[in-house]
């Protein structure tokens, strides 16, 4: 008959890799040295997660007896934490922290989509999560980025110029640039320092770009002197 004295009580299995052993426990000091404990079933996979009844035929001094042991198999997926929360300039290449996964695990991701055009700030969040040849996944996590600009633009360099009292004065117009804003507002503006005669002056014109996060370059200038050298005539 059955021998509850030497028959395991529950068992708890975890499976590794999609295996898992069921491990006898050590009987109590002083017990027979003769007792053997054969359990029918000894190895569990993925098809066994749950409680299973294990037969486990004792034997006593050649007397075999049969009970039934609870196994209880569960699987999990680990995975560690990822880089923390950080912010980039948005000159910066967008990289991400992975976390760590149990081995045998396959880590999967999604990332959330980047802005359509220039945004002056924003986030992009990874999330990570891992499965195992069971089926089973882990938990979730994830890491965002915060993309920001901080870089100003920049305005293209002019030549000052000379021309005569008869031509009117032309500026150029300089480039804008910025490393993010593909189109950055350029703002000008003028001033006039009169010369020896009403015909003859210095007129300057100044440039600044901004973007669309309010960065604002350095103004560049372009200065046009005009003069009147021509005699009068009658």
């Amino acid at each position: 008959g059955n021998n509850p004295v030497f028959c395991p009580g529950p068992r708890n299995v975890a499976l590794n890799c999609g295996v898992g052993e069921f491990g006898m426990p050590v009987l109590a000091p002083g017990t027979c040295p003769n007792i053997v404990r054969v359990p029918v079933k000894s190895t569990f996979t993925c098809r066994d997660i749950g409680v299973n009844d294990v037969i486990v035929y004792i034997i006593v001094a050649g007397d075999t007896t049969i009970c039934h042991s609870l196994v209880t198999v569960t699987d999990s997926v680990g995975i560690g934490q990822p880089g923390a929360n950080k912010s980039i300039e948005c000159t910066d290449e967008l990289s991400f922290d992975a976390p760590t996964v149990d081995a045998c695990a396959t880590l999967h991701f999604s990332t959330t989509a980047l802005p359509d055009g220039y945004v002056c700030t924003y986030n992009v969040t990874r999330s990570w999560w891992a499965t195992d040849s069971c089926g089973t996944s882990s938990d979730t996590v994830s890491q965002t980025v915060t993309v920001t600009d901080h870089n100003k633009p920049t305005v293209s360099a002019l030549e000052n110029k000379a021309i005569y009292c008869f031509a009117a004065p032309l500026f150029d117009t300089p480039t804008a640039s910025d490393a993010c804003d593909p189109n950055p507002t350029l703002t000008s503006f003028d001033s006039r320092i009169p010369g020896n005669c009403p015909q003859a002056y210095t007129v300057t014109r100044g440039w600044y770009a901004v973007d669309g996060c309010g960065n604002v370059s350095d103004t560049v200038y372009q200065s046009i002197s005009v003069t009147d050298t021509t005699r009068p005539y009658v």
